[in-house]
């Protein structure tokens, strides 16, 4: 991207800001995409903090966890978002809310894991994994995949199959 003449790195800025809240190393990041000088950004990033626009960055990380944490998140794809945006590493997460978390991966994934279970089960009879088994080793597999670990996923695995179990 190039400089635009008429555009100078506090009115983008202010733009960038208007739309949500972003880090110091955010803001460096997308107006240096601009090409505006670093002696340039750093004076407009202190200007910003002098007018009080930017958030302390440890209640940043705090709303942003909480938010990517409804969404599903794993703790380790929360930290990996907040480095990649230079926030600090929100407090960890309590065990409860990761639960909620892989229960929800779960719920979304429930149908098809049961029908490649099945399918798995089905096609190898002899073969001492039952259907349960199966079912455990591909929930396993799919909460590892997303970042998951610990705990939480031993909980969340035996609610789902004290669940598939009632459904049975």
């Amino acid at each position: 991207m190039r400089k635009s003449q008429s555009t100078s790195a506090y009115d983008r800025m202010v733009r960038l800001l208007a739309r949500r809240d972003h880090s110091r190393m955010e803001l460096r990041q997308k107006l240096s995409k601009w090409e505006h000088p670093s002696e340039e950004i750093d004076d407009v990033i202190a200007r910003a903090e002098d007018c009080g626009w930017l958030k302390d960055e440890r209640l940043l990380a705090e709303r942003e966890s909480e938010r990517l944490s409804r969404q599903g998140k794993s703790a380790s794809q929360i930290r990996q978002w907040l480095r990649k945006r230079g926030l600090p590493e929100a407090r960890t997460s309590n065990e409860e809310s990761e639960t909620i978390a892989i229960l929800k991966v779960i719920e979304r994934a429930w149908p098809r894991l049961l029908r490649s279970a099945h399918k798995a089960h089905s096609k190898n009879q002899k073969a001492r994994q039952t259907l349960e088994g199966e079912l455990k080793l591909r929930l396993h597999r799919l909460l590892m995949a997303r970042g998951f670990s610990g705990p939480p996923v031993s909980k969340a695995i035996q609610a789902a199959i004290v669940q598939f179990r009632s459904e049975v």
